[in-house]
């Protein structure tokens, strides 16, 4: 009988972990990195994928904030712009046709409607996963930035990272010209 319980027993607490392991949730959507040293996480992201006004190359948008709101006038914004949606590495220093960049990144510490506003000098994104059945993507960041007014005031952005962001696809080609 005991044996017949242990037996039992086991088989139940294998069930269950079982269960419970295919159950597990998906990691939370975030974004973070080190931005002089300090952490800073965001509280609002939006991220898209497709025609971004980049001479007919698809590419990713994410723009993330720690302010309270998402209109992006208080807080800390920061943005990404990839040129591509493939899983690799996306450098900032080597251009591609036609001179153009891999990925660029803008960070401006008072909020979006500030005149200060620093430009990545150099650094990579790499692209790790891109889920497109439930439009999610992942990668790691690091850039180099300096001020767009002041060339001394300079900012390192490290361990970045964004997890299972959901992206959209836009509904007309987006225009960046005056963010980056």
């Amino acid at each position: 009988m005991k044996k017949s319980l242990m037996l039992l027993f086991i088989g139940l607490l294998i069930s269950s972990l079982t269960i419970f392991n295919s159950c597990k949730k998906d990691e939370l959507p975030s974004m973070s990195c080190k931005i002089g040293g300090t952490t800073w996480l965001s509280t609002f992201r939006v991220s898209v994928m497709g025609e971004i006004d980049l001479g007919g190359i698809s590419g990713v948008l994410i723009t993330a904030t720690n302010g309270a709101d998402a209109n992006l006038a208080d807080g800390e914004y920061f943005a990404i712009l990839i040129r591509g949606n493939e899983v690799k590495s996306y450098d900032l220093a080597i251009a591609m046709e036609g001179a153009k960049f891999q990925c660029a990144a803008v960070y401006f510490p008072n909020g979006l409607n500030t005149a200060t506003k620093f430009i990545g000098t150099s650094g990579t994104v790499e692209i790790t996963k891109v889920d497109t059945d439930n439009q999610k993507i992942s990668g790691t960041f690091s850039f180099e930035m300096k001020n767009s007014i002041t060339d001394t005031d300079t900012k390192s952005i490290t361990t970045g990272v964004f997890n299972n962001l959901k992206y959209t696809e836009p509904s007309n080609a987006i225009d960046l010209m005056g963010l980056f």
